[in-house]
């Protein structure tokens, strides 16, 4: 009965030991996060793609092309960030020139160059961290396109009122894509775009309404784009 006694203790003893010998390797264990803090506030980047054309209902307006750009960007709070961008789209446009029988020739194709400028606030889905190194976001915003080539050839043996007239239009954005980060300042995105700019119709066709349909002084055309960029934090 004392040999009991005496074990009893002693068998407790070394159950204590062998749950802290057990219990330690498993304190000692660490999950890792699949999230990541971005410590940059600010970037800088270069982009490059291509955007459908966008002609309009006429097919005055410009084409679809190649397009190169550079941003900046601003951490503010939460998910949000403001980034402003300038790119330039090199395409085409199509010279019409309309009759007053309602048959709309066309003349040729002439080349020409869309600058643009947008500020714009994006919105990261997982904000100021990445998850697995991708940070996902949408944007939206506006700014302003401009042709700058001015008229042609082709426009020359147009009168005034048939000549089609680009200039500078209010321009809307809206967009998704994501972000992935190598490295802590280094970071690759991919993304899709909706520009949205206005065109306006020349004198002379708005005149012909009553043969080519119901025609407005001015309408919005939609171009997607899709682009890829390097950016560079600090």
């Amino acid at each position: 009965m004392r040999h009991s006694t005496f074990l009893a203790p002693a068998s407790r003893l070394l159950l204590l030991v062998a749950m802290a010998a057990c219990a330690g390797p498993a304190r000692a264990q660490t999950i890792p996060s699949p999230y990541r803090f971005i410590n940059p506030r600010q970037d800088v980047g270069l982009f490059a793609g291509g955007i459908q054309e966008a002609r309009g209902s006429l097919r005055l307006g410009p084409g679809g092309g190649p397009t190169l750009g550079a941003r900046y960007g601003i951490y503010l709070a939460g998910p949000m960030s403001l980034e402003a961008s300038t790119f330039l789209l090199v395409t085409d446009r199509e010279v019409y020139d309309p009759h007053p029988n309602g048959v709309i020739e066309l003349l040729g194709t002439t080349s020409t160059y869309v600058g643009g400028m947008d500020a714009l606030a994006r919105f990261a889905l997982t904000g100021r961290r990445t998850w697995r190194g991708f940070q996902p976001f949408f944007l939206t915003g506006g700014g302003f396109v401009v042709d700058l080539a001015g008229s042609s050839d082709l426009d020359a043996d147009l009168a005034t009122g048939d000549q089609f007239s680009f200039g500078t239009s209010p321009l809307g954005v809206l967009g998704a894509g994501t972000r992935w980060f190598p490295s802590e300042r280094l970071s690759l995105r991919l993304e899709a775009v909706l520009h949205l700019w206005r065109l306006s119709t020349p004198d002379s066709f708005l005149q012909l309404k009553s043969k080519l349909g119901p025609l407005e002084a001015r309408e919005w055309a939609g171009a997607v784009g899709l682009f890829g960029g390097i950016n560079f934090g600090f």
